[in-house]
């Protein structure tokens, strides 16, 4: 997990006792699957909405699928290891390693470039945003979804991770 978590900008989860290695709710993922898509999405103790919400993931997330049932993906993720059930539609597929993280406890995505367009979503402190870099009226464009003004900041990880990842 520890390359996956540099990947992210993350520095190894720090676990001199071996909690993590030994607790049976928390596994070390081998691959990413796919990113959250939703600004939270809860994971579920069994694929039904209304089971006892285990933890929750963030917007950008990435995680490892372990299993299927409809409409649900059993999943891991890949920042602390917690697992559980989330809807399909929550997880989205995992094409560029993330570049900036939400800095603030919220930060709005924006349709347009300008103040004045509609707030699309809002993003909690922590979602993981790919953004190429390109820039217009003091916002910075989303590879996936619109565009982002301030409360963020740059992700570091080493240039040879920023390629696009292989499955």
């Amino acid at each position: 997990m520890s390359d996956l978590l540099t990947s992210f900008g993350l520095p190894p989860l720090h676990d001199p006792e071996q909690i993590i290695a030994n607790n049976r709710n928390l596994l070390a993922a081998s691959r990413i699957d796919g990113v959250v898509a939703r600004p939270v999405a809860a994971l579920k103790s069994e694929p039904d909405s209304a089971s006892e919400t285990l933890s929750e993931l963030l917007y950008g997330e990435p995680v490892q699928l372990i299993a299927e049932a409809p409409g649900w993906w059993f999943v891991i993720s890949i920042i602390d290891g917690y697992m559980g059930w989330t809807p399909e539609s929550a997880i989205t597929e995992y094409e560029f390693l993330p570049t900036h993280r939400v800095t603030a406890p919220l930060t709005h995505l924006y349709s347009e470039p300008a103040l004045k367009s509609e707030p699309e979503l809002i993003l909690p402190m922590g979602a993981f945003l790919t953004l190429p870099g390109v820039t217009e009226n003091g916002f910075a464009e989303s590879t996936y979804d619109g565009w982002y003004m301030r409360n963020i900041s740059r992700v570091s990880v080493t240039p040879w991770m920023r390629t696009t990842p292989s499955q």
